[in-house]
């Protein structure tokens, strides 16, 4: 965010699995929007089993002109 990224654009896939078991046991990684938005990123959250609500998160992330996006899919 600090170099306003504006043209990146990360997908995160939030499935709860590590390598070894869920990561609520392993290593808890929620809240990861929060985690996201404290180091400024435009945080969208999506069903990453929707191909056409990807489709709209990524236009959405070009729209952001600022910093840079993470999808969490």
């Amino acid at each position: 965010a600090k170099y306003h990224l504006s043209n990146l654009c990360a997908i995160v896939d939030v499935n709860g699995l590590q390598i070894d078991g869920k990561t609520e046991d392993v290593m808890p990684t929620e809240p990861l929007d929060k985690k996201f938005e404290a180091f400024n990123w435009n945080v969208l959250q999506v069903d990453g089993h929707d191909y056409a609500a990807i489709a709209e998160a990524l236009d959405q992330a070009k729209t952001c002109s600022d910093k840079p996006t993470v999808i969490l899919a």
